[in-house]
């Protein structure tokens, strides 16, 4: 099917087992139109921009960047709210969530692919907010390097 695909299914597939309590976000790219109810967990996967690198393997080197997205509720059910306590906490387990993702994801770079060179080069976003669904978003990226024989 493609290394794009395989590298996406792979991903899928460690996030079964490193975020298991997540679950697959219906709109993948405009990620505000899921419907979030309650202290909803999901995750989207985007592929970012891919740049070649210079190789005298006679290989194809791609460097390909990939996005994560984690979503959490911060809703207390009927229950006020006061001060942002709550969202501060999840932005923290997101936080730690993306830390344990990428290093299975780095450990098993193999389950993405045979021609997986590295994963590496982790960068956690600043949390986004949707205030009126009670969810926060917070978006990782990260390289993954592979080779592609000619």
């Amino acid at each position: 099917m493609g290394i794009i695909n395989d590298i996406y299914s792979g991903m899928v597939t460690r996030l079964g087992v490193s975020a298991s309590s997540y679950t697959q976000l219906s709109y993948q790219q405009n990620i505000e139109k899921n419907k979030f109810k309650g202290n909803y967990k999901g995750y989207a996967i985007t592929p970012l921009e891919a740049t070649e690198d210079d190789s005298v393997t006679g290989a194809f080197i791609v460097d390909h960047l990939y996005q994560i997205t984690f979503t959490d509720g911060y809703s207390e059910g009927g229950r006020s709210q006061v001060g942002d306590e709550l969202q501060y906490t999840r932005v923290m387990e997101l936080n730690t969530l993306i830390l344990e993702v990428f290093d299975d994801l780095a450990r098993q770079k193999s389950a993405l692919g045979s021609n997986i060179l590295v994963v590496n080069d982790l960068r956690i976003s600043s949390p986004e907010y949707l205030d009126e669904e009670k969810t926060v978003l917070v978006s990782c990226t990260m390289n993954i390097k592979y080779k592609i024989n000619r």
